[in-house]
């Protein structure tokens, strides 16, 4: 048996080792056919890595410049701030701005939707013409799990584009997010805001490094940083001048594609436009794009080109108007603090509306206890009267009972007394004093009852028994007993 286990497990290492023999052969036969190396040096590896580092950070994101971006980039940047288009010209050639060789960051402050974004995007695509590389990262891409991790990778990212000593220019997106509430306790943007300003205050005089930040609010950054960018921030306003915004409109609206109708004038369109109040650039963007869409649905493709008509305008126009009126645009959103306190302030509302309820709920049973208190004291008294009354009841009925046996005693008394032999001068008496005579005598008239009755009497009497009265001769009348009887009974 044992035998046959050597064999066994002898031809299953022979097979094995065939098999991998083979598969090596494959391999090498794969090599020489592709031309590939088996194997690699860790140290040219890793220098190419080193290399690839040193020219293009990991976390980079560049913008992509299509036809369609581009031509929104020009159209905005168009109608954008002097002095943000100014940043251009400063970056191509530093001494154009004297006395501002500090100049290293730049913040777009507006509402959404008024051109900062794709303004830093122009700005970025017009450097990019002149050697400069870009990197845009939306404050979102910071943000990590653990406590410090936003401070971490924001430090990380300057220190590479620092380390690679090329001109670069830096977009961060919504800024302000990463730099609120840095007096709170439950968030880390104190951190963030110092690796911030501490990174700037090291940039002055660098030539080659441009940040551009965008923030709808400004009001909520820590005070070390506002006193750094109190000039150097830049208003994007809504746009509030009818002709602007015709402008912006017609601008749009003139493309390769689309055409506006002769009957559309810059009068007729200012007049138009006047119902937007105020709009920002993005707005006019929609606006045109649901005109250029509702023009088509009226007029069926009849030539590459679309003619936009009046009536299309009109329509796009009002129903703007309408919507933002039904969903609340004009209202003023919360930030993230404003929330908390509204949040803080409900909790305390509804806090306070508990303990008010429970104060309620103690007040009525503590008044349901009393009632139950006063309820069952007088079911207490009831009770103690009743038992009092029956009581009483019983008394009485007891005592009427103890009187009426009474009466019935003395009665039966009385009638046992008077069922004896009444002697007028000596009352009851007993038949054992009667001499042989008298006594057969006296059994012809009283019963053997009459004498139990008569002899249970004496026991109870407090008179004199007879046997008493005999033997003194006399009874209280002074009679005597003996004479008396002889002549009564003649005995």
């Amino acid at each position: 048996m044992s035998y046959t286990r050597h064999i066994l497990f002898s031809f299953l290492c022979i097979s094995t080792i065939s098999f991998a023999m083979e598969q090596s052969h494959q391999r090498h036969t794969h090599h020489k056919r592709t031309g590939l190396k088996s194997t690699f040096t860790p140290q040219n590896t890793t220098s190419q890595q080193q290399h690839t580092n040193s020219t293009t950070p990991p976390s980079s994101q560049s913008i992509k410049f299509s036809e369609s971006a581009i031509q929104e980039m020009e159209l905005v940047f168009k109608y954008a701030p002097m002095e943000a288009q100014c940043i251009v010209t400063h970056l191509q050639d530093p001494t154009y701005l004297p006395l501002n060789e500090d100049y290293r960051a730049a913040f777009f402050v507006g509402e959404p939707g008024s051109g900062k974004t794709t303004t830093a995007k122009a700005i970025a695509y017009f450097m990019s013409k002149h050697g400069w590389n870009h990197q845009f990262l939306s404050s979102s891409y910071f943000l990590g799990k653990y406590r410090n991790h936003t401070a971490i990778r924001l430090r990380e990212e300057l220190d590479t584009i620092k380390t690679s000593n090329q001109p670069t220019l830096l977009i961060i997106d919504e800024l302000n997010k990463l730099l609120e509430n840095h007096n709170s306790k439950k968030h880390d943007t104190d951190t963030t805001a110092t690796t911030l300003w501490t990174f700037l205050d090291q940039q002055e005089n660098n030539t080659n490094f441009f940040l551009i930040g965008t923030m709808n609010n400004i009001k909520k950054l820590p005070k070390p940083l506002k006193d750094r960018i109190l000039l150097d921030y830049i208003v994007f306003p809504l746009i509030t001048d009818p002709k602007i915004q015709s402008k912006i409109l017609r601008d749009s609206l003139t493309t390769k594609r689309t055409q506006l109708d002769e009957n559309i004038t810059d009068k007729y369109l200012e007049k138009t436009l006047k119902q937007l109040d105020q709009c920002a650039g993005r707005n006019i963007k929609k606006i045109a794009g649901k005109i250029c869409r509702v023009n088509r649905l009226e007029q069926p493709m009849q030539s590459p080109i679309m003619i936009i008509q009046k009536a299309s305008i009109e329509k796009v126009i009002a129903e703007y108007v309408y919507r933002k009126h039904e969903i609340g645009y004009h209202d003023n959103e919360e930030d993230s603090e404003e929330k908390q306190e509204r949040r803080h302030q409900e909790c305390l509302a509804i806090n306070k509306e508990s303990l008010q309820l429970q104060h309620k709920n103690i007040e009525i049973q503590q008044n349901h206890f009393e009632q139950q208190q006063k309820t069952q004291e007088k079911l207490h008294k009831d009770q103690i009267s009743e038992q009092r009354k029956h009581h009483l009841a019983s008394m009485q009925m007891q005592q009427t009972h103890f009187i009426h046996q009474q009466k019935v005693q003395a009665d039966l008394s009385k009638r046992q007394y008077s069922a004896s032999i009444n002697i007028p001068c000596l009352g009851s008496f007993n038949v054992n004093n009667l001499t042989q005579n008298g006594s057969n005598t006296l059994d012809s008239i009283i019963t053997e009852e009459e004498k139990k009755l008569s002899t249970i009497s004496m026991k109870s009497d407090s008179r004199p028994s007879l046997e008493e009265s005999l033997s003194n001769n006399f009874c209280p009348c002074g009679c005597d007993y003996n004479d008396y009887l002889t002549q009564k009974y003649a005995l």
